[in-house]
Parts: C-alpha cells; structure tokens; sequence
C-alpha cells in the first residue's frame, strides 16, 4: 500500500483527500486470440469479454472513458464498441505497450514503462516485439530503447488499426491511473498515485545505463539552476515571461525539454540544483 498525504494549493481550493491506497496486483498475462485497437486501453478477447484494468477498478464508476474513442456506450461493466473504421491487421505474438495514455510523457514514465521490469521476469518473452502508438513524441521511443536490457524489436501500431495477435502479453499499470474523472467528483488519493516501486525501477535502471550518480550535490559544488518553460499551447503559465525575466538573473536557465533527447533530460535533471 502507498500513504499518499493531502495535496497542498496555492490559490482556488483543491478538494481532495488523502488516504492510503493500495497498489494493484502485478502479473504478466499471455492471451491467445486478442485484439487491440489503436489509442483505447481495453483489448478484446474472443469470447465477447474485453480485459480493462480502468473498468475493472473498484473505482470504475469515477472513470471518464471519453478518450477511448472506440467505446461509444458503457454501463454496469458491459460496453458497446464500434471498430467498422478500424482496419484490421493479423500477427503473431507481441508485447502490449499501446493505450489511450501513452502519448503523454507522465503517464508514459509512470504507467507503461514500468512494465518492463514486469515482462523482464519472464525469459520466454524475450524475443517478443514491443507494440507501441505510432503518435508518440520522439522521447519516448528513446525512452524505452534505453530502458531495455538489450536491444528488441519495436513495432508501432498506426492510428485507426485493430491489431489481432495469436499470443498478446500484457501487464497491468502499478498503480490505479485513469486518463480521466467524470465532472464534478471529488479527487481522491486513488487518482494518479504513483508508485515508488515503479520510480524506483526506472531510477536505477537508467542511472545505470547512463553512468550517473544519485546522490545529493553537496552545498560546495552546487549544481545549475533551470526553470522549465512550456511553449504556447496547452498547459501554460499564464506569467511565464515575467518568471523568466525574474529568475534568469539569479543563474537561472530557461530550457523546454521536449527539444532535449530523453538522455540529455535525464543527464540535465542529474546536474541541476
């Protein structure tokens, strides 16, 4: 389990709670005949059932399911699907790592790639090729490249395809992590929490791929100072020019890490204050 405090807010109250959350059951699962279809999260099996790790959360209901665009209907844990765009593809066995979220660089780091220590524990998937959004950003894929132990074969799925695998390997995130919460629910600690299990993997694994060192700057070699600017569009600070203005004369450097490869982000992070 994982005690996850009361978030603190600055500005319009933030209502949510803290609590402890428990973590969910991990295990690697091979499914014969499944299918999965391009930016969704379920996979569709062959007996009219589909495996959801969102829909089959005590916490279902909460879930806002808009962004897999292929669910067009969904009550009491039954859905109704509509994959006529889709076009069809047939291989045969592969690794899971597509879904909904994956394009976004903290549900990437926090939910997809951690399965890797996952399917690690298993040398007969060792051969498997790792499928993938063919939307994601550049970093990803390095992400992912420098993670593995050794060097595999990723595929990526293009959007509007359904993919049917004879042998589909899946996992389950560490953590209860939906895309979104329905309007006006409460947010508790159950949403997004985040795994040290999960953090700690992708620490040392790629602190060791990169032969950094984790430990703290002392205060006589005090390292440098960033601040992280967003480009225009989407989440933005609303004053970021002022910020950078403010803070650029005490030592401050302004750097947008998307036009950073995934090693010079982490190499960046190790050697800043």
């Amino acid at each position: 389990s994982i005690f996850i405090p009361k978030p603190e807010y600055i500005g319009l109250r933030l209502d949510a709670v803290n609590g402890e959350v428990e973590s969910n059951q991990l295990s690697v699962a091979e499914l014969h005949n499944a299918t999965i279809l391009s930016k969704n999260d379920f996979i569709l099996l062959n007996n009219n059932s589909v495996l959801s790790d969102n829909l089959d959360h005590p916490l279902a209901d909460m879930t806002d399911l808009r962004f897999e665009k292929a669910i067009i209907a969904c009550a009491r844990k039954k859905i109704l699907i509509d994959q006529s765009t889709y076009k069809p593809k047939y291989l045969k066995e592969g690794i899971n790592l597509t879904g909904v979220t994956a394009d976004e660089f903290g549900h990437w780091m926090l939910e997809h790639l951690p399965k890797i220590k996952l399917f690690e524990t298993l040398s007969k998937y060792n051969d498997y090729p790792i499928y993938v959004n063919s939307s994601m950003p550049k970093s990803h894929y390095e992400a992912l490249e420098l993670l593995l132990l050794k060097k595999r074969e990723i595929v990526v799925v293009e959007s509007g395809t359904s993919v049917f695998f004879e042998k589909l390997v899946v996992a389950p995130t560490f953590t209860y992590s939906p895309y979104a919460s329905k309007p006006n629910l409460q947010i508790t600690a159950d949403f997004n929490a985040c795994s040290t299990e999960a953090v700690m993997f992708l620490r040392e694994r790629l602190f060791s791929k990169l032969d950094l060192s984790g430990e703290e700057l002392s205060n006589s070699d005090r390292g440098r100072r960033i601040f992280l600017a967003r480009k225009p569009g989407g989440r933005n600070v609303i004053n970021q020019i002022e910020i950078q203005e403010y803070l650029v004369p005490f030592g401050f450097e302004v750097v947008h890490p998307e036009d950073l490869t995934f090693a010079k982000q982490i190499k960046l992070f190790n050697e800043s204050d």
